[in-house]
């Protein structure tokens, strides 16, 4: 098995745990406190230096221990979360369940030296499990309960190490990040994400009183739509393909009149890799301020839903802001 094999193999191990968990965070959340918005704003507020710690520990103990440590820990705060029983403790049990951001620098750096196209590659292929995991998720979640879908999601996310006990560590040169209008791509397309991510199949719970089943159901259709559109970048690339991804992700405002249309919200998927692929780095220090940048994205989305918004105005500014930033991107790359 070769270097890009183990670690699609470890992200496609992730993909199980996170696409089984991901669309139950808010409805489980939702239980302890009415806002479940503080919930991603605290983890995100803790995870904004979590890359930069991940991107030191990579030049002292290297990439491959990196990357293993994220996934045991981030496995470990799951499995913590599942047996909450207080907000305070469901906060602190996420926050450790976040620490899969560790990693993130040492993977993105090693997929890169890899060469252009590995990201969005690797990203496609964790996707696959969200063709069926979400589904498995709200079947797990009907019959054995909410917690459940969360304890058996931190034993897979432990499990990502597994196909990198072997993988071969890399010494990466480390270079200066050097400003460039396109950095910043990366990180202002999480803002709209951001702002719809706890929310979606929220509406879905609250508007249309839909079972754990049909919000799997939804959300595995919309994970196939994301997969689809990032395997399709992968093996194109075309500039125009961003600013199309942040159009129809625009469309996730419809749900309120259409359920279905909160199949869009799957294109999320396809935008981050796509956005990554626009950056030429090629270090942990480099994708670790990326990514820090990116978690501060988040937290701004969030942040502005919690202070002013609605969950209506969150979406509704959510599906704007993705279509001014479709058009921006599309000037920017035909220059």
């Amino acid at each position: 098995m070769n270097s890009e094999a183990r670690l699609a193999s470890s992200w496609f191990i992730w993909g199980l745990s996170y696409y089984l968990y991901y669309p139950f965070v808010s409805l489980f959340a939702v239980k302890f406190v009415q806002d479940v918005t503080i919930l991603y704003l605290i983890s995100t507020a803790f995870a904004i230096p979590m890359p930069l710690i991940g991107s030191k520990l990579a030049r002292k103990i290297g990439l491959v221990k990196t990357m293993m440590l994220g996934g045991i820990l981030s496995g470990i705060g799951l499995v913590l979360f599942s047996f909450s029983t207080s907000l305070s403790f469901l906060i602190i049990s996420y926050v450790i369940a976040s620490t899969f951001f560790i990693s993130l620098p040492s993977y993105y750096s090693y997929m890169n030296n890899l060469g252009k196209g590995t990201i969005s590659k690797i990203w496609a292929i964790s996707i696959i499990p969200s063709l069926f995991t979400p589904f498995i998720g709200g079947i797990i979640a009907s019959v054995l309960g909410l917690r459940a879908v969360f304890l058996i999601g931190g034993i897979l996310m432990t499990l990502t190490a597994l196909p990198l006990i072997s993988l071969k560590e890399i010494q990466i040169i480390k270079d200066s990040l050097v400003f460039d209008v396109k950095l910043l791509i990366p990180i202002v397309v999480i803002l709209p994400i951001a702002l719809a991510f706890p929310f979606i199949y929220l509406v879905l719970k609250q508007n249309y009183s839909m079972s754990y089943e049909n919000i799997g159901l939804i959300a595995t259709l919309a994970e196939m739509i994301g997969a689809f559109f990032t395997f399709l970048y992968s093996k194109f690339a075309r500039r125009f393909f961003l600013s199309l991804y942040l159009v129809l992700f625009s469309l996730i405002y419809l749900i309120y009149f259409n359920p279905m249309f909160a199949l869009f919200f799957g294109l999320w998927e396809a935008i981050i890799p796509s956005a990554l692929e626009e950056s030429k780095e090629i270090s942990p220090e480099a994708f670790g301020i990326i990514n820090s940048f990116q978690q501060v994205g988040w937290f701004m989305g969030y942040l502005f839903s919690y202070l002013e918004f609605s969950i209506r105005t969150s979406i509704l500014i959510s599906s704007l802001i993705s279509v001014i930033l479709g058009f921006i991107f599309l000037v920017i790359n035909k220059r």
